[in-house]
């Protein structure tokens, strides 16, 4: 059972006015302000929700998840197709090393996409995979990853069809804030597409205050 009203992509669906422009995501109800600001481009939108997931209450983790979607995300025909960006703002210092990335990951999306579609659609347990190897670190203190996620697409125009994100993740620690920050950028274009662009200046605007 949801604790929350909708699922963070489902929420995505609403329309989305001007206020997804704001500049300082919404923390949910009792909880204090975060401690980050990430600008919403233009035509994208965001979401916000708490730890423990309820799609994925195993994650082992406290704090929020705070989301940036591309436009048209839903759309498979869309140029940005189940392209977005993610901010795991971690209380604690909790591991994540490649071993514990790939596990989470894999639960992340299974999870999601039993909640969204498992009613609708059948989905094989053993899709749900996560493949990381070192990546190229950005700044001292941080640790990247990138790889691939193989998982389905749970949403009604996807059709529950088979899919496989390329991903970049960077962690690294907010001093000021005492969290960890996971941010990862995911679509299933290659990262020779226009696309992977605009992931990094999402990345890039992420500040901790």
């Amino acid at each position: 059972m949801l604790r929350f009203s909708l699922l963070p992509l489902i929420v995505a669906l609403a329309a989305c006015d001007s206020s997804c422009a704001s500049k300082a995501p919404t923390p949910p109800d009792g909880a204090a302000a975060p401690q980050f600001v990430w600008p919403v481009p233009d035509g994208w939108r965001k979401e916000t929700i708490p730890f423990p997931l309820d799609f994925a209450p195993d994650l082992p983790y406290r704090g929020l998840e705070e989301i940036r979607f591309a436009p048209e995300f839903f759309d498979p025909a869309a140029p940005a197709y189940f392209s977005y960006a993610f901010v795991w703002w971690l209380e604690g210092r909790p591991e994540l090393d490649r071993s514990s990335l790939e596990r989470d990951l894999a639960r992340y999306f299974a999870g999601l996409c039993d909640a969204v579609g498992g009613k609708k659609f059948s989905f094989d347990p053993k899709r749900f995979k996560a493949m990381l190897s070192p990546g190229a670190d950005r700044a001292a203190g941080a640790r990247s990853f990138q790889g691939t996620i193989d998982a389905y697409d749970p949403f009604e125009k996807g059709s529950g069809r088979e899919i496989t994100l390329n991903v970049e993740l960077s962690t690294w620690d907010c001093a000021a804030a005492g969290r960890r920050v996971l941010l990862v950028k995911a679509s299933p274009k290659p990262r020779s597409d226009t696309i992977w662009k605009d992931l990094a200046d999402s990345e890039g605007a992420f500040q901790c205050k």
